[in-house]
């Protein structure tokens, strides 16, 4: 188990209130839900203006990596009955993600359309966690398709729109294993912060082809930029 999952754990809960692994062992609810979960048969989206995506690549990542993040848990209340079980679906769904999501060079933004990229930022928590349920070669694939889809500002959340999310863009930055990959994706935010005609707090919502700003600021969110303190890198 990796050290940023242990933090994961779930304390002991009085015998009125079950921790969450004993709910999901006495009803079974990962279980009977993982397909749907993972699948991502909702229609979600990221802020109530944007269009609403059903099967959703990158959404799918952390619903897989968060079955391996329970099976963690189970382990770590020494369940490893319930924790091989859910290891060994995590795995399985990562496996089945691939084949779902590839699409030549690169993955698709959702598993039933064609010609679609996103960022998949979501595969920074199979590293944080230490999960290891995708293979390299997937960030890998999507890190050498994505300097192919930068804008002058940054690149664009996915192949809908030009505009993206700085927390995010960071957190696919961070994927990268070396030091060229990593500043050619972080280079353009530095010249957005220089050249953006909306001089405000810092927004996390922008156009990555005219720097200004969508929407967003002061917020929280940008926290998020510490996810890339965490990889030694010489930058």
């Amino acid at each position: 188990m990796g050290p940023s999952a242990r933090v994961m754990l779930t304390e002991t809960r009085p015998d009125s209130q079950p921790n969450i692994v004993e709910q999901a062992r006495i009803g079974g609810v990962a279980g009977r839900e993982a397909g749907r979960f993972v699948y991502c048969e909702s229609r979600f989206r990221w802020r109530h203006e944007s269009p609403t995506l059903a099967h959703n690549a990158n959404l799918s990542i952390k619903a897989i990596d968060a079955l391996g993040a329970f099976a963690e848990m189970a382990e770590g209340v020494g369940d490893d009955k319930l924790a091989r079980e859910y290891k060994a679906l995590s795995k399985e769904m990562a496996k089945k993600w691939i084949d779902l999501a590839k699409e030549g060079d690169h993955y698709k933004l959702a598993f039933d359309s064609t010609n679609t990229w996103s960022q998949k930022y979501n595969l920074v928590w199979d590293d944080l966690l230490a999960l290891k349920l995708f293979p390299a070669s997937v960030k890998n694939t999507e890190l050498a398709y994505y300097k192919t889809k930068l804008n002058q500002y940054g690149l664009p959340l996915d192949s809908r729109k030009d505009y993206t999310k700085l927390d995010w863009e960071l957190w696919t930055a961070t994927l990268a294993d070396d030091d060229a990959t990593f500043r050619t994706l972080v280079a353009p935010l530095g010249k957005w912060l220089d050249e953006t005609p909306t001089r405000v707090p810092l927004t996390d919502w922008y156009d990555t082809k005219t720097a200004k700003q969508q929407g967003f600021q002061a917020r929280s969110v940008v926290g998020g930029l510490c996810a890339s303190f965490r990889y030694p890198l010489s930058y």
